[in-house]
């Protein structure tokens, strides 16, 4: 698939530049995907320099652990953007461990943004934010990294794919 980058806010309307007033101009929705999947849904590919990247569905991407340890993903948002939400959906609901509990924040196991939740049963979830998470999300200043982590209990992840999209707006 192609892709078009640039630079700077995107807003959409019918108010041209330099026009007077706002109304009808609005800032465009992005969303960035992660994924958790079990090893042999992970593509792994090195670069020139002998940098491997992850990735699944053309996505960034991590595999659930061997045994019942933590595993994070990451990606980076824009400076000073609004986190508009985070949608977590299981395309292939896991397996193994007694509970696979997922978190985000701006570093790995952070919960600045979603607290701990169990998904080991859930298909698809909007997390249930306070107060803290939407300060939090309001604008993330320069903490541009956005973290997912999963940490299952008691035992490893035997099947499964988790995808976390973060949803956000660069203003």
């Amino acid at each position: 698939m192609a892709k078009t980058t640039f630079s700077g806010p995107v807003a959409a309307g019918t108010i041209k530049d330099g026009a007077k007033g706002t109304n009808n101009l609005g800032t465009m929705l992005l969303a960035q995907k992660v994924f958790f999947v079990t090893p042999a849904l992970l593509t792994t590919t090195t670069d020139a320099d002998g940098q491997t990247t992850s990735t699944y569905l053309g996505q960034p991407a991590v595999a659930f652990a061997a045994t019942a340890a933590a595993v994070s993903v990451s990606v980076q948002l824009p400076a000073n953007a609004m986190i508009h939400d985070i949608v977590i959906d299981q395309s292939l609901v896991t397996t193994g461990g007694t509970a696979i509990n997922l978190a985000c924040g701006i570093t790995a196991g952070g919960v600045e943004y979603v607290a701990t939740t169990d998904i080991k049963t859930t298909v698809r979830l909007i997390p249930t934010y306070t107060a803290a998470h939407l300060i939090a999300m309001r604008s993330i200043g320069t903490n541009t990294s956005f973290f997912a982590q999963i940490t299952p209990t008691a035992t490893a992840v035997t099947a499964g794919v988790t995808s976390v999209t973060v949803l956000y707006a660069q203003v």
